[in-house]
């Protein structure tokens, strides 16, 4: 894997140099020839037509990807010559002529498609106790309806969640009527609900280091388009990582600092016998208390201070 995320580095690094020395532009990048628009048209019309499967090691989307980027770039470098000759400003505006184009048929694919596209229905989450909190945020990022459904141990060093989530497919597919299923897995266990349903298509989501070669193989073999939870990114992973953290730890700091201070403060005031009227006990609750500042040390110490 490192030797191969070098030679992806020295290749990206290579076209990034030409790209740069053929318009003299230090920003220029592969949108501006619509290679870009044209590997997503092609992956766009190999997902609209069901390309599935693996091709010589290489996933027939990505396939498609490649071809579509390379037809661009013969397409921008053939319509850039004719006429008065090849010119780098004929490039720059040809390239991104085609790719708006390009962009306006993905859109349009997409929008005439809308069906096909989202036929995603629901999320089930099959939760265990050990299972990241941030899945109980997930319906705050997507539209689509959330199930959770909480797993319990009978003995706690044993977890039900392969054999829920295989009765629950099957329960989906015969009395739902879904054909199609993604599936998040940190194993292998998935595999035999493969075998036993192949009337579904399945998509699968799998750790990279929790699945072998011949978990890979099998899935190749069967045409079950596979991916790496690992590597799995989406636009706003970022902001889900961060929700779900802050979210976590609000709960926890509400956990630990549960107090009244109006309460505390008024306990304070009796113990002192420091006898206060209702307006002189506002006035000091309003300069001294709500005036407050929260302090925490490089050890990550917090404590309330009073605005003395």
């Amino acid at each position: 894997r490192s030797m191969l995320a070098g030679l992806a580095g020295m290749g990206l690094s290579i076209t990034g140099a030409a790209f740069q020395g053929l318009f003299r532009n230090p920003l220029a990048d592969p949108h501006i020839l619509g290679v870009s628009s044209g590997a997503a048209l092609g992956a766009t019309l190999g997902m609209l037509f069901g390309a599935s499967g693996w091709f010589f090691g290489l996933s027939y989307i990505g396939v498609c990807a490649l071809a579509g980027g390379l037809i661009t770039v013969l397409l921008v470098y053939r319509l850039a010559g004719s006429g008065t000759g090849m010119r780098t400003v004929h490039l720059l505006l040809t390239g991104t002529a085609v790719s708006s184009l390009l962009s306006a048929i993905i859109s349009l694919l997409m929008t005439r498609h809308r069906e096909q596209l989202e036929k995603i229905s629901k999320i089930i989450l099959y939760d265990d106790v050990n299972a990241s909190t941030a899945w109980a945020i997930l319906n705050e990022f997507t539209s689509l309806q959330v199930d959770h459904i909480m797993i319990q141990r009978v003995k706690q060093d044993k977890s039900l969640t392969d054999m829920t989530l295989a009765v629950g497919v099957c329960k989906e597919f015969y009395s739902g009527h879904a054909d199609s299923f993604v599936l998040l897995s940190s194993d292998s266990d998935y595999w035999a609900l493969i075998r036993m349903l192949p009337e579904a298509r399945f998509l699968v989501m799998v750790e990279y280091e929790k699945v072998g070669h011949d978990m890979r193989k099998a899935m190749e073999d069967a045409g079950v388009f596979y991916c790496y939870i690992d590597d799995f990114c989406t636009g706003n992973s970022d902001e889900v990582r961060l929700r779900a953290v802050l979210t976590q730890l609000q709960d926890k700091i509400d956990a630990q600092v549960n107090l009244n201070i109006r309460d505390l403060m008024k306990e304070t005031i009796r113990e002192a016998r420091a006898e206060m009227g209702t307006k002189e006990e506002a006035r000091f609750y309003d300069r001294y208390i709500r005036q407050m500042k929260l302090e925490i040390d490089k050890e990550g110490n917090l404590r309330l201070v009073l605005n003395t």
